[in-house]
């Protein structure tokens, strides 16, 4: 009988056991860090700020060269490039002049003209025989007042006073000629022996600041 209570007595410890009891906790599995592999992620640079790239200057357009404007010829009546005529009319302030004549060969008249009178230094002599009116108001001498020149082609000039002869009817020399009064006689010239083509014979008045240079065609 005792044995039976004892039986009953752990069926009964048993099943208040089994109502009691918690279920079976689960165990979470422990990762082994330490055992998984590490990726290892590169930093990422920092972004350098690329500089502008500086611009070249444009260069400047070279500037043409302003070409210089042609100097101005003179072709009015009496010019160097129009000269007037032997026999026209030169008008100045104080004198009108006439070249009559002209002689490219003069040497032997000159230098027999006067015993003094040497040969020429540049070759030959020549001969402008001119008639000049005083048109001022005052007496005035011709070889004074007035500057005669023979002008190449090429620009060279020969004046009257290089000239070292004097010939005989010379207005280098001549006297003094009244207000409406007339003279006529030749200026000198030592010219090179070879002759000149297309020479022109140019006069103008000595002191005269702004007056004209007239020129006359000596061929």
């Amino acid at each position: 009988m005792l044995t039976r209570r004892i039986a009953l007595a752990t069926l009964v410890v048993l099943a208040l056991a089994g109502c009691t009891d918690d279920p079976p906790v689960e165990e979470t599995p422990t990762v082994d860090l330490s055992a998984a592999p590490v990726e290892t992620v590169a930093p990422t640079p920092s972004a350098v700020p690329s500089s502008s790239p500086t611009a070249s200057p444009t260069p400047s357009p070279t500037p043409s060269p302003t070409p210089s404007p042609s100097p101005t010829v003179d072709t009015s009546s009496g010019s160097l490039a129009n000269p007037l005529a032997m026999g026209d009319a030169l008008e100045f302030d104080s004198w009108t002049v006439v070249v009559e004549d002209y002689t490219g060969q003069a040497t032997e008249e000159v230098v027999e003209a006067n015993s003094v009178n040497p040969d020429p230094e540049n070759g030959r002599y020549a001969l402008a025989r001119l008639v000049v009116t005083n048109t001022g108001d005052e007496p005035a001498e011709p070889g004074f007042d007035l500057t005669v020149v023979v002008v190449a082609p090429d620009g060279t000039e020969y004046p009257d006073t290089g000239c070292a002869a004097l010939p005989e009817d010379s207005l280098t020399l001549a006297p003094e000629v009244e207000p409406g009064e007339e003279a006529t006689g030749t200026f000198c010239f030592d010219l090179p022996s070879e002759d000149i083509a297309d020479a022109v014979l140019s006069v103008e008045e000595t002191l005269a600041m702004e007056g004209p240079r007239l020129h006359v065609n000596l061929s």
